[in-house]
């Protein structure tokens, strides 16, 4: 992993770090050495170049509103048109999305298990079949989350935990026999449709979502 290129996954994380300005708790972590160990571990790659490129995009923000490099510092020539900011294009779409998405696509980077009131995690299964489904949320009109599952009643539960009201709702489920090779079609299926998404999220009426599990299938 050293030395390969940032994953969208650790940009994501990354990135909404430097966003929050150090107040991530909402993440479930209490400092950003805790998310560079969670995220080391999922990745590999080593904490000290998570850090530099969390500085790096801190960096960036701040810059974010210069147009052009006012002095050669970082090898580009003083006034050229020429981004400095080498994840900018990458960063920049989480910006427009509402923060409670943004931190549940970090989330489900980081697998964060949020417990649920009166019902137990969602155990391991002893095999690949479950699930590929579909959240809705009022507060992020136009937007649909597609993903798997063993127990997706467990995983929405897990969801209401941070949402007192209740407003995060599952219109539409499918069982399949193979649940993450059925969510990756349904992704792959979703991202030719549209070029609006993150992660998970999709920028799609409900029914062309739902219409697009319901083709997928388990060969």
């Amino acid at each position: 992993m050293e030395g390969e290129r940032f994953s969208d996954k650790e940009i994501i994380v990354l990135a909404y770090c430097a966003f929050k300005k150090g107040n991530f708790r909402d993440l479930g972590f209490s400092s950003t050495a805790e998310v560079y160990r969670k995220l080391s571990s999922l990745t590999s790659r080593g904490i000290g170049s998570l850090k530099l490129k969390h500085d790096n995009i801190v960096s960036e923000f701040y810059r974010a509103d210069v147009q052009k490099e006012r002095k050669g510092t970082s090898g580009v020539p003083t006034g050229s048109k020429v981004q400095r900011w080498t994840e900018r294009d990458r960063w920049e779409s989480y910006l427009e999305l509402p923060i409670d998405v943004w931190k549940g696509i970090a989330k489900n980077v980081l697998e964060v298990n949020e417990p649920t009131r009166g019902l137990p995690k969602e155990s391991e299964p002893l095999g690949p079949e479950g699930y590929v489904y579909a959240i809705t949320n009022p507060a992020f009109p136009g937007w649909v989350k597609v993903g798997q599952s063993h127990e997706p009643d467990r995983r929405l539960a897990s969801y209401w935990t941070a949402d007192p009201y209740r407003d995060y709702q599952m219109p539409f489920r499918k069982r399949f026999q193979d649940r993450k090779n059925a969510e990756k079609k349904v992704h792959d299926a979703l991202k030719n449709i549209t070029g609006d998404w993150n992660g998970e999220w999709f920028r799609l009426n409900l029914e062309t979502v739902m219409e697009t599990i319901i083709q997928s299938s388990d060969d």
